[in-house]
């Protein structure tokens, strides 16, 4: 009995030695290639960290339309230090009787999803830090011939160098956007008013790269 247990100790020290060795080695692989600018790795782990935030539920301290749209979201381009993203929110409604009130803009939902959107990408991303992010957040607008489309309405870029030293915790989504190079319009009545996007920077993803 003694003999089995001693047996048994030793394989499952040997079993875990070897995953911890070739995680060591897997994740020092992507390092190099990292450093050596390879922007479809890049792709790669945002890619799958997308993924793996559209199946799981919404954090408890997270509202569901935000977390809904940081589930949508999409990789649009990257470099070998930095990503687009883009996403979209709607307005929020409630009932009140018969009739249904709105309660926030699509920019009110906007502004909030930016800054969470922001601050996983820099620090939720296993194996990756990136030193610039950049946010773009659609809406809906009704188009030509009783058709909708979907318009930009705000646009932010963030740097990791400003984005460590936040107290993402303790200062308001507005305040965080105005630490990087954010750009939104609206209507004095609060309904935001499309914008023009800077122009995409790096390699755009196809749809062969896409989630």
């Amino acid at each position: 009995m003694l003999v089995f247990v001693v047996i048994l100790g030793l394989f499952l020290f040997l079993g875990f030695g070897w995953l911890i060795t070739s995680e060591m080695i897997q994740h020092r692989s992507w390092r190099q290639k990292l450093e050596s600018g390879d922007d479809r790795l890049v792709a790669a782990l945002i890619n799958e960290a997308l993924s793996s935030w559209q199946q799981i539920r919404a954090p408890s301290e997270m509202p569901s339309p935000i977390w809904s749209a940081i589930q949508r979201s999409q990789l649009v381009s990257v470099t070998e230090s930095s990503a687009n993203i883009s996403t979209s929110c709607e307005p929020s409604f409630r009932s009140i009787g018969d009739q249904r009130e709105q309660i926030t803009s699509a920019l009110d939902e906007a502004i909030p999803v930016a800054v969470k959107l922001a601050d996983r990408l820099f620090f939720d991303v296993p194996n990756l830090q990136l030193e610039k992010v950049r946010v773009d957040i659609f809406t809906t607008f009704p188009g030509n011939d009783n058709s909708v489309v979907q318009k930009p309405i705000l646009t932010t870029t963030a740097f990791r160098n400003v984005a460590k030293d936040l107290r993402w915790d303790t200062i308001s989504d507005v305040e965080i956007l105005k630490r990087f190079t954010t750009h939104y319009a609206k209507h004095p009545n609060g309904v935001p008013i499309p914008i023009v996007l800077p122009p995409v920077e790096g390699r755009i993803i196809g749809k062969s790269e896409a989630i």
